[in-house]
């Protein structure tokens, strides 16, 4: 039986990006996708132009909006930041996705379903639905509910939001900016969004329990009417734990998510960088203890990122306890202080601490 270097386990963003760093380092490597097609319709994909700009993703063909700022409203009260240059944009996601494919896919075998995973001699199982492959390091990239995490016996139990979505032509918002309701009357645990996207706005909410009823509170007040609503879940909570003797989680099954919005592809990149040099020191050295990941990528990580990240659940615990008259007293000082400018020039949506 062959033995690769690296086995990931899920072809999102997480195990793309990592695939695509692996592949430029001469690494022999295989991703295990259980879908039929790579790609991931339900996500949002707007993130920042300094992120996807580090990350190297930035493709013409996958962009449907490019964004100058945002508006936040609550209540009577609104506040408005608009650069005059592009702070983000807006992917599609399927497009992207099957792009990082492409630069990879004699590397991904789609419809493998991964059933269980067994350690031996130091070698990872990975069993399928098409058989069983063996490697040397295992990644998970599989998500909320990663069979490696559980294969593991990694406890990755942690707040997470669901997300009702829909797409509608009959609304008129600006369109190169996002706009961001935080209400309670909607919500109580996250917030609502209206983004422009290719030829039609897509209009969102999150909250714990029942997203649907929040996206029909939220969508009376726009005066629309939902239908063909998607739903799906986002990780919301940092894991403390997630290397093990040959191998480690990757992205939304790690936690590399932003706290404050949910956001997961940037940082999901920045730690694919660190995975991959941790990898390449590993095959190096023969060393795959869990000792070793953990110093050598989870330490790395947080050394590079852990103040952001915690600045994102600052943001999380505060947006927890305001209340909608919280909120209006905030925005109305905004305007009151001409924070707009400032905003625009020094903020930058991935690195809140910096």
């Amino acid at each position: 039986m062959k033995i690769y270097d690296v086995i990931i386990v899920g072809a999102g963003a997480a195990g793309l990006l990592l695939g695509r760093e692996l592949s430029r380092r001469g690494i022999d490597f295989k991703i295990l996708e259980e879908d039929k097609f790579v790609g991931n319709p339900l996500c949002t994909g707007l993130v920042s132009i300094v992120g996807a700009r580090n990350l190297g993703i930035i493709y013409d063909e996958a962009i449907e909006n490019e964004i100058y700022g945002f508006e936040i409203y609550c209540g009577s009260e609104s506040f408005k930041v608009k650069a005059n240059e592009k702070r983000g944009i807006v992917f599609n996601r399927v497009i992207l996705d099957k792009i990082l494919y492409d630069e990879i896919s004699e590397n991904v075998f789609t419809k493998t379903k991964v059933i269980g995973l067994k350690k031996r001699d130091k070698i990872v199982f990975v069993l399928t639905n098409k058989g069983t492959f063996s490697s040397r390091i295992v990644v998970g990239c599989d998500g909320i509910n990663s069979i490696v995490a559980k294969s593991f016996g990694l406890d990755i139990n942690r707040e997470c939001i669901e997300i009702a979505k829909m797409y509608t032509k009959e609304l008129e918002f600006e369109r190169d900016i996002a706009h961001i309701f935080v209400s309670k009357k909607y919500s109580k645990d996250f917030f609502g969004w209206v983004l422009y996207r290719g030829n039609r706005y897509e209009v969102a909410i999150g909250s714990k329990e029942n997203s649907e009823k929040s996206l029909y509170e939220f969508t009376k007040d726009l005066g629309v009417k939902p239908h063909k609503i998607y739903k799906a879940k986002i990780p919301i909570g940092y894991v403390r734990n997630y290397c093990f003797d040959n191998g480690f989680l990757l992205g939304n099954s790690a936690g590399h998510v932003k706290r404050s919005t949910g956001g997961g592809i940037i940082y999901s990149g920045y730690a694919a960088r660190i995975a991959c040099e941790a990898i390449v020191k590993a095959l190096s050295e023969e060393n795959y203890s869990k000792k070793f990941f953990d110093k050598n990528y989870k330490s790395a990580f947080e050394r590079k990122y852990i103040l952001e990240l915690n600045t994102h659940k600052f943001f999380r615990e505060i947006f927890e306890k305001a209340s909608d008259e919280d909120f209006e007293k905030i925005l109305k000082k905004a305007k009151e202080l001409k924070l707009n400018d400032f905003i625009s020039n020094f903020s930058d949506i991935d690195k809140p601490y910096k």
